[in-house]
């Protein structure tokens, strides 16, 4: 969860932690799962354990500023909340016989305890006798007795409020009057809680709201009109009212709970990060049709979830991950038009990328493990995967259709796509990085990169029934060259039409129905030669000149 931010006057002790925020993994599912595609905040409350999804390449989700909120300073002040305190004496046991008539707002005159409040012992919080406000941080810690109504009078804390792990509250009864927290609100491990509607009332938070109450199945925040962001995981949770709320500029976490629809959060329009994970009942995403823009999106590892389609419309600029689930058949219409990370992965019953179409450039794209897929199309607007493309383990993948605009991209994977057949996909592709077809059973030749002038690298490896290279006439220079195992592979003369320079290795071995004396004969056109070589295929008069000193991998 989200550290809090230290309080004034705190003294060095292990409840007072530093105040950067830090968050993530992809996750891979990037949810960085990222992998991240916005930056964090360069201050703020920070956790002492990560909250993003246990998820590979998982991105950072962080706030978006154009979400609203400045969220580059862990200053609360710049939250909308005003963490300063009233006149008066407001030093513990101090002349608390100030006007306690309602202001013009009808509030009542604010009356501070100046400093933090740790409550660990029974009592604690006697010193908070005459007082609606800490000017300070609230923490509640195992030993405090378990009774929060000496608090009945608080609306206000100007810092942080955190309930330590352990399991001696039950209810939150003590806290109906708290209107503003200033820094975050967080709730550790409490796992005897069950009853949190003392919050109903509290309006303004600012920085994270964080729960890990596994027992709690009603979460009413339907008073809460500023917050940070939410993190809320591992229970019983089944009711969810954030009705005031239409803009968060951080992270709205929901992992592992039992909420079977969105409702209470209809009114939500800006999201600095959204991630359902895990979420094993969710069927009914309604409730987010009002959603405009989120910077990150993730949806993983939702099992009754069949339609993304309440997001049609959504302007989503950080990182996209639709993962693992099973019964999902269909995206939405999703805009761009640049995103970090798109990936699709482990989506069981999806047939089609459509929706996906208003992306034209991104850094990632990962298309992983989708079965039911044939082709491509949906992604007919990219231009541009900055950092890699991979199409990887798709079972029922055919063809690349739906990649025909894509004219750049760094490093290009195909691979173990057992039923894909060609590349023509790829036709408008002129410049990658590193290029790698391996392990697709059905693919015969590369016609589809006839475009290709520009790599770094060239991989090609255990692809059962390509016979020729045809498709590679056009590629003129390359760092490494690979091309391994492929069993059926009876000629290269198509790579030899421009292919003038191979700089560090050149691997053309292990094909058995190739020459020798082939992969020699465009070994000797390089120029200059490649620093290290490996030649042998077929037995044939060239074996004698088929060396190998490429060193072994480290």
């Amino acid at each position: 969860m989200a550290m809090l931010a230290l309080a004034p006057g705190c003294g060095d002790n292990d409840d007072v932690v530093d105040t950067s925020k830090t968050t993530g993994d992809s996750s891979s599912g990037g949810i960085a799962e990222t992998d991240s595609a916005s930056s964090t905040p360069s201050s703020g409350p920070t956790n002492d354990e990560p909250t993003t999804p246990e998820t590979s390449g998982e991105p950072t989700i962080t706030g978006n500023t154009s979400a609203g909120g400045d969220t580059s300073s862990g200053d609360f002040t710049s939250a909308g909340v005003d963490t300063s305190s009233s006149s008066g004496d407001t030093s513990a046991g101090g002349d608390t016989s100030s006007d306690s008539s309602s202001s013009e707002t009808g509030e009542p005159v604010e009356n501070c305890y100046d400093g933090d409040v740790m409550a660990d012992f029974p009592g604690a919080f006697d010193v908070l006798e005459g007082f609606n406000c800490i000017d300070g941080q609230l923490i509640v810690a195992p030993g405090f007795g378990g009774d929060l109504t000496p608090l009945s009078e608080i609306r206000t804390i100007k810092w942080n409020v955190r309930f330590k792990a352990h399991a001696e509250v039950f209810d939150l009864h003590g806290l109906e009057q708290l209107r503003t927290v200033g820094g975050g609100f967080e709730i550790e491990t409490a796992p005897e809680l069950v009853d949190v509607s003392a919050l109903a009332g509290l309006r303004s938070i600012g920085w994270f709201f964080e729960m890990d109450a596994p027992k709690v199945v009603a979460l009413d925040l339907g008073s809460l009109e500023q917050v940070m962001g939410i993190e809320i995981g591992q229970g019983l949770l089944s009711q969810l009212d954030l009705g005031a709320l239409t803009t968060v500029p951080g992270r709205v976490s929901l992992t592992s709970t039992a909420l079977a629809s969105l409702d209470g959060m209809a009114t939500l329009t800006s999201v600095g990060g959204l991630v359902l994970d895990k979420n094993a009942a969710l069927a009914d995403i309604s409730g987010l049709a009002g959603l405009e823009h989120v910077n990150d999106l993730r949806i993983l590892w939702t099992p009754k979830l069949t339609s993304l389609a309440p997001l049609a419309g959504v302007a989503i600029d950080g990182w996209l991950e639709i993962a693992n689930n099973d019964a999902l058949v269909e995206l939405a219409p999703l805009q761009g038009p640049s995103v970090g990370t798109l990936r699709v992965t482990y989506n069981k019953e999806l047939t089609s990328l459509a929706g996906l179409g208003g992306f034209s450039l991104a850094d990632e794209v990962e298309i992983r493990g989708n079965d039911l897929l044939v082709d491509l199309k949906g992604l007919d607007g990219l231009t541009e995967a900055k950092e890699t493309l991979e199409v990887r383990d798709n079972a029922g993948l055919v063809k690349l259709d739906g990649l025909t605009a894509l004219t750049a991209a760094g490093d290009v994977t195909i691979e173990q796509n057992a039923k894909l057949a060609s590349l023509a996909g790829l036709s408008a592709l002129t410049t990658a990085s590193h290029v790698s077809i391996a392990n697709n059973a059905a693919l015969k030749d590369l016609a589809g990169l006839s475009a290709l002038t520009t790599a770094e690298h060239l991989g090609l490896q255990n692809n059962d029934l390509m016979t020729t290279l045809a498709g590679l006439e056009g590629l003129e220079s390359l760092t490494t060259l690979y091309i391994v195992d492929n069993p059926k592979l009876a000629s290269v003369t198509a790579l030899g039409q421009s292919l003038a320079t191979v700089e560090v290795s050149f691997a053309i071995t292990g094909n058995p129905a190739l020459a020798t004396c082939q992969a020699v004969t465009l070994h000797a056109s390089m120029m200059p030669p490649p620093q290290f070589a490996c030649l042998l295929n077929k037995m044939d008069a060239c074996v004698a000149d088929a060396f190998c000193n490429i060193p072994p991998d480290p």
